[in-house]
């Protein structure tokens, strides 16, 4: 898409007005968008937990969150071993 700031006439759009506007929406819905992340930010940080003392939930969570990443750490180091020589090769 062609950017005109002159307002000049495209078919029977004015292309500069239109250009502006989008500009506009996104700002709006960028700028939304962080307050909404931000409130909700707010509101993991200081709300408390729900799991009882002594329940088994948060220890698997944590422990299932641990073993993804190592397979995360796995994998990348996996791809770099056998896949990253063969693209140097290429």
């Amino acid at each position: 898409m062609r950017v005109h700031t002159s307002g000049e006439i495209n078919g029977d759009m004015v292309v500069g007005k239109i250009d502006d506007d989008l500009r506009r929406q996104r700002r709006r819905r960028i700028g939304s968008l962080r307050v909404v992340a931000v409130g909700l930010s707010l509101i993991i940080l200081f709300h408390g937990t729900s799991w009882n003392d002594g329940s088994v939930v948060p220890e698997a969570m944590v422990w299932a969150g641990a073993v993804l990443i190592g397979l995360a750490i796995g994998g990348r180091v996996w791809t770099r071993v056998f896949l990253g020589h063969r693209k140097a090769w290429q």
